[in-house]
């Protein structure tokens, strides 16, 4: 997937943010709410049944029921549109570290930064981790 981000990243990020977030909530809460609204019209028959009078209870519990089932529906809303946000926001770094100013690495960013990161050693890594005479882009992790 790493050769994916740098020849194609906003189809990378579709993809990941696809993969991650993708719920049919509103599919889910539909479905819930009629299996209820039909448990409970049988509930309401079986006590009408049996007391007439019983058939407004059971509505009244109903509509406090389907209330609480939508609060829940709500709650779930909106805990995946933040969780959409921070998936949006983790892409983004990642394109900020990889592609900065939407260019490579090496083009924008001098090796200072990443020797003051990971000390003096790093030149000795670069020189033991890459192939000297390979002339395409490599990839080297830290």
């Amino acid at each position: 997937m790493i050769h994916e981000i740098f020849s194609d990243f906003p189809s990378v990020a579709k993809k990941i943010t696809a993969e991650s977030l993708d719920v049919d909530i509103d599919g889910f809460f539909h479905t819930v709410r009629s299996r209820i609204e039909s448990l409970l019209g049988e509930i309401k028959d079986f006590v009408s049944n049996i007391e007439p009078s019983l058939g407004g209870a059971v509505d009244n519990s109903s509509s406090k029921i389907l209330y609480h089932i939508n609060s829940i529906y709500e709650k779930t809303i909106n805990m995946n549109q933040k969780r959409n946000e921070i998936v949006a926001k983790q892409i983004e770094k990642l394109k900020l570290n990889l592609l900065p100013e939407d260019e490579l690495q090496e083009r924008v960013l001098n090796i200072t930064y990443f020797l003051n990161k990971y000390g003096p050693s790093l030149i000795n890594r670069l020189f033991d981790d890459l192939e000297m005479f390979e002339f395409n882009h490599q990839i080297l992790y830290l």
